[in-house]
């Protein structure tokens, strides 16, 4: 077996599962789950030769008895990050990301969840929420979109999903060897609330989310020597009411190129010492912030986004980073709406179909292995292209990319465990199952019904 961080990183993956059942058919589920190209349900992996001859029934016995916890499956990434060469930070992202089942009667705590998807008028439908922690490497211009899921959690009908990704990330600081200072979470304006910014910011983490534009914050008190209580917050400063703005505190420009070589300029301005309305519970005066303000204009001067994108810096990186290495940090946020969309699309992560919510649970945490995995074989991938794509501008002309997408890895996975080779033992056949009791009937499973919250 060759050394490599691939290799390194299956190893100890099947370490760890060595105490526990079915070990093997663990690793070989995950292993078909990366080279799963064209299939549609999660049944069809047991067809494909990383599963290596096994009973259909041994994909759900294999998911029955996966029983890694979230600190180990969270060590077990970290330990296998790469080193920052550019930045001098690692970059995280916390979404959240539907998980319909709308026929599911028997599967518990369902509730209505947001989901684009749905053709109609309201964009919601009926089934779970995960919360995911996504790792965002280093990468060039024109690279694909990584983003390797390190934390995984079902977002219950009676939790927050803010204080969710907050525990989330409180976990990731205990198991990741650098500094809590070196360390970006980033987050849509859903995470600008007090509960996910206050415990983050109390441990010296830097947190950059978006504000809506309706959004309303306060500037510095002015120092008073009188009598009484100090002021905690200055003057009004609200995003949508121009009249209220100070003058900023610094200003930068500087050009780009988009992908598609659309040049576009941009403007932006900041703003320190802001602070937004706490609570007796998060005591917001004390958490103070660097305020950002980014337009968008053509060479011509028109505006890109009819509105501008407002940023909140917290912790000590506000006093480092640059207003335009602020913005291209929350600019490859977008990133995780990729890994999103490849784990559904490419490896079935809503696809399996279960009564047991803690099976759908780790499943998603064998999706996110499989997904991890592609990751750190992408230097050990080649091109596999079908007949009809080498005619394709970018094949035809470069004949090969130093930068594959990850569905293009996923093609050339079956090869690279072939040649590598993996951890897991052969399969070992063990006799004929007895199966149930001839005239055995088994009860009826309980219908849950739905989770209506109100307002």
């Amino acid at each position: 077996m060759e050394d490599t961080i691939l290799t390194r990183f299956r190893t100890q993956l099947y370490t760890q599962l060595r105490p526990y059942n079915r070990a093997d058919c663990i690793m070989d589920a995950v292993d078909a789950l990366a080279s799963a190209v064209g299939i549609r349900s999660p049944v069809e992996l047991t067809l494909l030769p990383a599963f290596r001859k096994r009973h259909y029934s041994a994909l759900y016995q294999a998911v029955d008895a996966f029983r890694l916890s979230e600190s180990t499956l969270l060590g077990l990434y970290v330990a296998h990050l790469p080193k920052q060469e550019k930045r001098g930070f690692h970059l995280f992202a916390v979404d959240t990301t539907p998980h319909p089942r709308p026929h599911a009667r028997c599967l518990q705590d369902r509730g209505y969840v947001y989901s684009p998807q749905v053709p109609g008028n309201k964009p919601v439908t009926i089934g779970h929420r995960y919360s995911l922690l996504a790792y965002l490497p280093e990468k060039d211009p024109q690279a694909p979109a990584w983003s390797p899921f390190v934390s995984v959690r079902r977002v219950g009908t009676g939790q927050d999903p803010e204080t969710l990704g907050c525990q989330q990330v409180r976990k990731l600081l205990e198991v990741h060897p650098a500094p809590a200072g070196d360390i970006l979470t980033l987050g849509d304006s859903r995470y600008s609330k007090p509960c996910f910014v206050y415990p983050l910011v109390r441990e010296k983490t830097n947190i950059l989310v978006r504000l809506r534009c309706n959004r309303v914050v306060y500037t510095a008190p002015a120092s008073s020597q009188g009598r009484g209580h100090p002021r905690w917050y200055g003057k009004r400063f609200a995003l949508h009411e121009p009249a209220t703005w100070p003058e900023p505190d610094k200003e930068a420009a500087w050009s780009g190129t988009t992908k598609k070589g659309k040049e576009l300029v941009f403007h932006a301005q900041a703003w320190y010492d802001i602070r937004m309305r706490g609570s007796r519970s998060y005591p917001m005066h004390g958490c103070p912030f660097t305020l950002v303000r980014i337009e968008v204009r053509t060479p011509k001067g028109e505006l890109v986004y009819s509105r501008p994108l407002w940023l909140a810096l917290f912790g000590p990186l506000r006093q480092r980073l640059s207003l335009e290495e602020v913005y291209k940090a929350y600019l490859q946020r977008f990133d995780q709406e990729h890994g999103q969309r490849l784990v559904k699309q490419k490896l079935l992560a809503t696809a399996y179909q279960t009564p047991d919510v803690e099976h759908e649970q780790r499943w998603w945490n064998m999706v996110a292995l499989a997904y991890f995995q592609l990751w750190l074989a992408r230097g050990l991938a080649g091109v596999v292209l079908r007949p009809w794509e080498k005619y394709l501008p970018q094949w035809r002309n470069q004949g090969k990319s130093l930068h594959l997408s990850p569905g293009l890895i996923q093609r050339d996975f079956g090869r690279i465990i072939w040649q590598i080779g993996t951890p897991a033992h052969r399969l070992k056949p063990r006799g004929k199952p007895l199966g149930r009791v001839r005239g055995a009937r088994l009860p009826p499973r309980k219908r849950h019904p739905v989770v209506r919250k109100g307002r």
